[in-house]
């Protein structure tokens, strides 16, 4: 072959059939039939036909000519390299041999083939003259020969032969066979000339060049003459050497493990620390830089105002002393958590803010006009930008903050409003607006000694004592007061009450998870203004919890919003609404004023109704849970032509860098768009096929982006199942302007929506029970996300194919649709047992809207749902213990466990 390739002929059909041996033991090589002259090679590559036929053989094929590529040289040494790793390890490197090409095209191109070594000690069986034959794709071939047959028909032992192996062999077949041909000798000439060093004990190209290795070849060579020094250097110096070598292995891996940990856990923060410590000491290691990646993110931080530094704390511990993160303007990397960004500069105070990183660093404030504005602001108020976008709960719509406004950084103290009293604030008319009760029009006096204090007749909130402000109590906020006293108030300072839009804007109650455990929940009474650290992202204090605080906004029936939620609340009143007669003085409402820089939008001043859920309401129609009700008109609106299947599998696709299977199709349904699925696969040398499968269902992000997104599915991948990841109607590369958002409403368009997605869940479930040699339709496992978990019961109910399920932080949504997509009224059908994994201060599904739907799994008894809470600074992904080990845990009951076949 060396000789032909000086000739520059490529023979590119390379395989024990084309070899024989002559009675004297010389090689002979035949069949030159499909080789080419190097440079009359196609340069459109050697590319399989449309029959599907191709003239060379796959299974000896290089990579680059089963992708279709031009040959080289080096596709000859790939097809050498395969032969010489059948030669000395008695077996095939990869998973199929025979059988389909396109199955062995997958393997080839897919598959990380072990060295010849490892190959053979994974073989470790004795075989038997009559051994078993292998079925593999309706084709019959030989099972791999075992090593102790291989080990005597070499004249040695088992070990000995791995010993043989292992090294310059093992190095030499595996560049051979690497699936870049640049990685590869360039010719059969230059792996002669390897083979000869190693028979002459010489340095092996394929070994490196490194100074240890080649010593150790020329010890080898002269072992005699070296024998003293040897023994001399490993005396004095191997035994120190040794143990230091052996403590700093075991420091560096102790560390990984526990920055692994800390990552997996969400304790980012943690973990960005101590990898950065591990990586100062040990820069040139590998595994340490990638975990610091792993858990940082690039940042551009730009204020308008140079040199300003900027400091850093853990947001859900703020006790913890600030670090300097550099200068603006600051480029570099950034923790991925939760943090307070302290920007500090000599003469003004430091400006404090809510800070959440991720992967692509978001800011929900611009930084080029944040300082300024901020230093310029009026006394205790923090600056919200303009166009801040806000949502609020239980509403489908988005709505934008067109014009800049100031908060107050705290809610209004008791010490605070008495100056309002002192200054003759109950008096002054011009402060109030007018009174009504039940639409009737109220004197001014009339309402005025409605604030009466019973002992002192004088006007005060109804918590103080005899008109006074509580021992003790002057920098905690006043409540106890009317929303009457609260627009006064405001109006006195020459602000006013926000509408729910402007206190959604600055609460982003999105951050639940950073802001609510650092605020007053759940406890017996208030605290002083700022002391517990529960700061937004715009630098505001305490609108989550200690007390809610009165909205300048209405329902049609008078009354008025006081949302953030008081001490006594649960810590899901962050992001709820709540309503209180104007005229109401019970405890818990107070005061937090903003100052508008132009005149509020007529939609963002007008009246709004109380639209907010009842959980308590789920299961409680008459006909909920009813048979007939589900098989007479929810069942029916899903239900398609099974039939009708049709679908194409590309075996060479690429997604999230991994290799994959992707799958298209004809939708249920009439569409331009063909249905797509990505399938990725456990590795077929370490589990037995058909394989387990997953089928996974994302957030919502992929309704606003063009990537699918991901929530770990590859970790159900490595451990034994595939990964069966449909890219649903409406998603990514299948978006579609008719439907831009997953908040239910009652909207055909949004029962369209539904149906779709739903069908393609059904159609995937399809395409899989046609796959048996890939995957067991019997063992497949639900797993949804968010919107996924949200969704799922539904899809759960209307096919229960799937044998277990794990709901990723989901619940009963907050807004209602019609009945036909109504999730709730799934609740009651389901009869796959599920894992429901949720997060404590979720701000999406508080805990509320959780166990609504926990209960109103009927069907299933204590065996079969179970129920996890997780204290968890990410409100809206469990830990990893949770959503991977926990979910894994559940999918092994109620499926059994993955076959292995090999570690």
């Amino acid at each position: 072959m060396a000789h032909a390739h000086q000739l520059g002929v490529v023979h590119r059909d390379l395989k024990p059939n084309n070899i024989l041996v002559s009675p004297d033991g010389t090689p002979k090589l035949l069949d030159f039939g499909i080789a080419k002259a190097l440079e009359t090679t196609d340069p459109e590559g050697d590319s399989i036909s449309v029959t599907g036929e191709s003239p060379m053989t796959p299974s000896y094929a290089s990579p680059e000519q089963l992708k279709g590529q031009p040959c080289t040289l080096a596709s000859d040494v790939y097809s050498l390299g395969l032969i010489l790793f059948e030669l000395l390890s008695g077996s095939w490197p990869y998973s199929q041999k025979s059988g389909p090409a396109h199955l062995v095209t997958h393997c080839v191109l897919s598959e990380t083939p072990l060295p010849p070594s490892r190959q053979v000690r994974r073989h470790h069986v004795t075989s038997k003259p009559d051994s078993n034959i292998v079925v593999t794709a309706n084709r019959q071939s030989r099972p791999p020969v075992g090593i102790d047959s291989l080990a005597q028909q070499r004249s040695t032992s088992s070990h000995a032969l791995i010993r043989t192996l292992r090294g310059d062999l093992d190095n030499l077949t595996m560049m051979a066979i690497q699936k870049d041909p640049a990685r590869r000798y360039t010719s059969a000439q230059e792996l002669l000339n390897d083979i000869e060093r190693y028979f002459a004990k010489m340095p092996l190209r394929a070994c490196g060049d490194s100074l240890l290795y080649i010593t150790g070849k020329l010890l080898r060579r002269h072992a005699m003459t070296s024998l003293l020094l040897s023994l001399i250097i490993i005396l004095s110096m191997g035994g120190l050497f040794a143990l230091r070598s052996i403590q700093r292995k075991l420091y560096v891996s102790e560390q990984l493990q526990s920055i692994i940990q800390l990552r997996d856990s969400y304790q980012t923060l943690k973990a960005f620390h101590s990898a950065t410590e591990l990586v100062r000491k040990f820069p040139a290691n590998t595994q340490a830089q990638e975990l610091l990646s792993s858990v940082t993110a690039d940042a551009h931080i730009d204020v308008d105002w140079d040199g300003t530094e900027i400091l850093y704390r853990p947001a859900i511990d703020p006790g913890q002393p600030w670090r300097k993160l550099g200068v603006s303007p600051y480029q570099g990397k950034v923790p991925i958590a939760r943090l307070h960004l302290c920007f500090r500069n000599p003469g003004h105070e430091d400006v404090i803010i809510l800070g959440k990183i991720e992967q692509e660093p978001y800011f929900p404030y611009e930084f080029q006009t944040r300082l300024k504005q901020q230093y310029s602001a009026p006394e205790r108020m923090q600056w919200v930008p303009a166009n801040t976008e806000t949502k609020i709960f239980a509403d489908a719509n988005k709505y934008t903050i067109q014009d800049a406004f100031y908060i107050d950084r705290y809610e209004v103290t008791n010490l605070e409003f008495q100056e309002f009293i002192q200054q003759g604030g109950y008096e002054t008319k011009e402060y109030w607006p007018d009174f009504f009760e039940d639409g009737q029009a109220v004197l001014f006096e009339d309402g005025i000694d409605r604030f009466r204090n019973a002992v002192t007749h004088k006007p005060a909130p109804s918590t103080w004592t005899d008109g006074k402000i509580p021992v003790g109590l002057e920098e905690h906020p006043v409540h106890g007061i009317s929303w009457y006293e609260a627009a006064a108030y405001a109006k006195f300072r020459g602000k006013s009450l926000p509408t729910i839009y402007h206190w959604y804007a600055a609460a982003a109650t999105y951050f639940a998870a950073a802001i609510v455990p650092q605020s007053n929940f759940a406890s017996g009474s208030t605290v002083p203004v700022g002391k517990l650290h529960g700061i937004g992202p715009f630098g505001t204090e305490d609108m989550a919890g200690n007390v809610c605080e009165w909205c300048t906004t209405k329902t049609p029936d008078g009354f008025h919003f006081a949302i953030g939620g008081m001490w006594s609340d649960q810590g899901y009143m962050y992001a709820d609404l709540a309503i209180r007669s104007p005229f109401s003085r019970a405890i818990g409402a107070g005061i937090r004023c903003v100052k508008y820089t132009a005149e509020v939008p007529t939609e963002l001043a007008a009246d709004r109704r109380l639209e907010r859920p009842n959980y308590e309401q789920v299961g409680q129609a008459p006909n909920y849970g009813s048979q007939d009700l589900f098989d007479e008109f929810y069942q029916p609106f899903y239900d398609y032509d099974r039939d009708d299947l049709k679908f194409q599998c590309d075996f060479n696709a690429q997604k999230f860098g991994y290799p994959c299977i992707r799958i298209t199709y004809k939708p249920a349904y009439e569409t331009d768009m063909e249905g797509v699925i990505y399938l990725f696969l456990p590795d077929a040398r370490k589990f037995a096929k058909p394989f387990q499968a997953m089928i996974f269902f994302p957030g919502a992000s992929g309704l606003y982006w063009d990537e699918l997104e991901t929530i770990e599915p590859f970790d159900f991948q490595h451990n034994g199942r595939v990964t069966i990841y449909p890219v649903y109607w409406g998603i990514s590369e299948r978006r579609s302007p008719q439907f831009t958002d997953g908040y239910p409403r009652k909207d055909p368009t949004y029962d369209e929506a539904i149906r779709r997605i739903a069908l393609d869940y059904r159609r995937s479930l399809d395409i899989a029970e046609q796959l048996p040699d890939l995957i067991d339709s019997s063992k497949i496992a639900y797993y949804g996300y968010s919107w996924g978990a949200g969704l799922g019961p539904l899809m759960l109910a209307i096919d229960n194919r799937c044998q277990a399920a794990v709901l990723h932080c989901g619940g009963v949504p907050p807004n209602r649709a019609n009945a036909i997509t109504e999730t709730s009224n799934f609740f009651p059908y389901v009869r796959t047992p599920t894992l429901m994994v949720n997060c404590k201060f979720d701000a999406v599904f508080p805990k509320p809207a959780q166990e609504a739907m926990f209960l109103n799994f009927r069907l299933l008894d204590a065996s079969q749902k179970k129920y996890l809470v997780y204290d968890t600074d990410y409100g809206h992904c469990a830990p990893r213990e949770g959503h991977v080990i926990q979910a894994q845990k559940w999918m092994d009951q109620h499926m059994g466990i993955p076959q292995r076949i090999s570690p």
